[in-house]
């Protein structure tokens, strides 16, 4: 009985979070490109724990990006927490700047996406098999969304293992 109303009460939390996404407004402010990817490697290891983690960057010159680093970091710890679950040993996060756009890529070392969740794991309520139980499958479709409503765009794809793409557009101010 306990089980179950824990699952009906993460239900109802992600009733509410998928509310909230509609009302959602992107807030975007200038931040020093360094933060951000600072942020970035922070969050990184408490949630790694004993997997390798990789952080790639390649900004191009950018200081400072026009970005809601809120929604950006909150779409890059739902797939390091997914490329976490699902490497074998190692995540790999490149960051760069491409087409104006800030982008994010999270990599494991796993055995990467079926053709099935390929097409349609980013969809709402999509659980794979391996997918534990108490999770809706809400997650990709979460960062989907919060990469829309950046201007941005969410894709997976696979290069040895799961690979995950969230673009946000932005203005970038050029450094010296």
């Amino acid at each position: 009985m306990g089980r179950h109303i824990a699952r009906l009460e993460t239900y109802v939390d992600t009733m509410h979070d998928l509310q909230r996404l509609e009302d959602l407004a992107v807030q975007k402010q200038w931040m020093a490109a360094e933060t951000v990817v600072e942020q970035m490697e922070e969050t990184a290891g408490p949630v790694s724990g004993q997997k390798k983690f990789v952080l790639q960057k390649k900004l191009d010159g950018a200081e400072k990006l026009e970005i809601d680093v809120s929604v950006v970091m909150r779409v890059y710890e739902n797939l390091l927490a997914n490329a976490v679950r699902y490497a074998r040993d190692t995540v790999t996060v490149s960051v760069c700047m491409k087409k104006g756009r800030f982008q994010i890529t999270v990599s494991d070392d796993g055995q990467g996406f079926s053709a099935k969740e390929l097409a349609e794991a980013a969809k709402p309520f999509y659980k794979s098999k391996e997918t534990k139980s108490g999770q809706f499958g809400m997650g990709l479709y979460i960062c989907k969304v919060l990469c829309e409503k950046h201007g941005g765009l969410l894709r997976l794809s696979n290069n040895g293992g799961a690979c995950v793409t969230a673009a946000f557009s932005c203005r970038v101010f050029p450094g010296q």
